[in-house]
């Protein structure tokens, strides 16, 4: 490395670009359509974890999808998509570290029969999550387990 230049020149360069992009848009790359730039939002987004965090239920299906099968008892919609977003992504990382796959991911969630409505989406953008629901408030219980059992 040449004496005199940082080891993070290309981060300091973009960091510099970065701030340059301020009321401006993204056309000039070719990516229409964009509201302005308002502010530069800080890119460190520290976190230290030392959980570990279990979806409900995963199976591995026929045609190599993932299925999260989750269970829920209340409708904190975006509390809950949040999780499953979290969920989400250690399922990719896991997968895409032991087998250097990106799986298909499908997300149900099953709701007890307490709650009457829900939402299936959340739309962060360019970012989002859907899921499939079952409320049990519309399903006989026996019904549904007398068919799983068959």
């Amino acid at each position: 490395m040449a004496e005199g230049i940082s080891y993070h020149n290309k981060d300091v360069l973009f960091k510099f670009l970065g701030e340059l992009y301020k009321d401006a848009t993204l056309d000039a790359f070719g990516i229409e359509g964009l509201p302005k730039i308002r502010n530069l939002l800080p890119t460190a987004m520290p976190k230290v974890r030392a959980d570990e965090r279990r979806s409900d239920t995963q199976f591995l299906l026929d045609d190599d999808s993932v299925l999260m099968l989750e269970y829920e008892s209340n409708n904190r919609i975006d509390e809950n998509h949040i999780k499953y977003l979290d969920y989400a992504q250690r399922i990719l990382d896991r997968e895409y570290q032991e087998e250097k796959v990106v799986r298909a991911i499908r997300l149900v969630v099953i709701y007890t029969s307490d709650v009457a409505s829900v939402g299936e989406r959340l739309n962060a953008g360019d970012v989002g999550i859907q899921s499939r629901a079952v409320l049990l408030s519309e399903h006989n219980g026996d019904v549904i387990l007398e068919k799983i059992r068959k």
